[in-house]
């Protein structure tokens, strides 16, 4: 039997240098999700029948919002000192130049996002922001394009969670078990503070998010209620994130306990359901009412002839 123990044991996040400056797997995997996630916005965007450079564009004010609001969010609740980020000292350029890594406490390390660090949620936040702004400036119909979007961001983030692999991070509790120390079921990390076999979270939000996207793209493509992918994903995401946050050995817990994480995504797992099902009954009745207006307005057309 084929074994992938040496495939996925600790791996090594450094891809290849160029000079200075260290090119990491973690940005080639975002920059490898980016490129298919626009490969699928042009293809199916063409079957809705969106241009070429429609989807282009779209793809250019989602995606730099999206990166710059995870990277903004991600440092923004990391206040603490140690995490190298606030307060922030000093640029750091001519370090970065040198050394090829930016420096703590430096405006530099604080746009690093080539060395890691960024959270989908703030991720998702700037990519619907840079759709709203699309669909403002080229009066595009924002539920309809969601509908097209969102499958292919369920994906994409799937495929990055693979870099959460080769970062060494987000994975699950320790598996003791010798039986179950083998992938899919875990993974072998050694980062200098974890040594062992831990669950593989990063592969079972893969799964999900795959999984997902394919759902919500079978149940959205021909409904003629738009929209309702927001309320799909928010479910589907925020109900994955939710159990996994049960195992991870990174869930953020107050003092009194509380999984602070877990507990958020609970409300908008709650608020997704309740907030899908009312906009699907608006919907509904919204088409019953243009169904009976445009059999009137036949009628009407009808009787002027006769």
């Amino acid at each position: 039997m084929f074994d992938l123990q040496w495939i996925l044991n600790a791996p090594n996040n450094l891809a290849f240098k160029i000079g200075n400056l260290e090119v990491q797997w973690y940005g080639i995997i975002l920059t490898s999700a980016m490129i298919l996630g626009l490969i699928l916005l042009i293809f199916y965007g063409k079957a809705r029948g969106y241009s070429s450079d429609d989807m282009i564009t779209l793809f250019l004010w989602v995606v730099p919002m999206a990166v710059v609001f995870s990277r903004i969010v991600y440092v923004i609740v990391r206040p603490d000192p140690s995490d190298g980020y606030w307060p922030v000292t000093s640029f750091g350029l001519k370090q970065f130049i040198e050394t090829g890594t930016a420096p703590l406490h430096s405006f530099i390390n604080l746009i690093a996002i080539w060395e890691g660090g960024i959270t989908i949620i703030g991720g998702v936040i700037g990519g619907i922001l840079g759709g709203l702004i699309f669909c403002k400036k080229h009066k595009a119909p924002p539920m309809e394009l969601f509908d097209l979007v969102i499958p292919i961001l369920f994906l994409c983030q799937g495929i990055g969670r693979w870099g959460n692999y080769v970062n060494q991070e987000a994975f699950g509790v320790a598996i003791t078990n010798p039986a179950l120390q083998h992938f899919p079921i875990a993974v072998y990390i050694s980062n200098g503070f974890y040594e062992g076999w831990y669950a593989a979270t990063f592969f079972y939000a893969f799964v999900w998010n795959v999984l997902g996207a394919l759902v919500i793209f079978l149940l959205t493509r021909k409904s003629r209620i738009k929209g309702l992918s927001i309320f799909m994903y928010l479910v589907l995401y925020c109900f994955k994130r939710a159990m996994l946050e049960f195992i991870r050995l990174d869930a953020v817990v107050t003092g009194s306990g509380l999984y602070l994480t877990q507990a958020f995504m609970f409300i908008c797992v709650a608020f997704g359901i309740i907030g899908g099902i009312l906009y699907y009954l608006h919907g509904k009745n919204k088409l019953e009412h243009q169904r009976v207006k445009e059999e009137i307005d036949a009628l009407l057309k009808a009787a002027e002839k006769d």
